[in-house]
């Protein structure tokens, strides 16, 4: 696949720049690895807002313990 040059220009892609492609609603999206890292960060932020992960693991984890102990 080739770019336009005023587009890599303005995306500040050199030769050998990598691209992560994903297909959204049937349409190509090209991303930087950077830039699909904080997307995914954001997704995942905004699935997690007003939850502690680490607590949920803790008390999945001492449940599975209680369950082992009592047979």
């Amino acid at each position: 696949m080739v770019i336009p040059a005023e587009v890599r220009r303005a995306l500040h892609l050199d030769t050998g720049s990598v691209l992560i492609a994903t297909v959204e609603d049937d349409t190509l999206v090209l991303r930087s690895p950077d830039a699909m890292l904080a997307s995914i960060q954001g997704r995942l932020k905004a699935a997690t807002q007003g939850r502690r992960l680490v607590d949920e693991l803790i008390a999945e984890r001492r449940e599975e313990a209680r369950r082992e102990e009592t047979g």
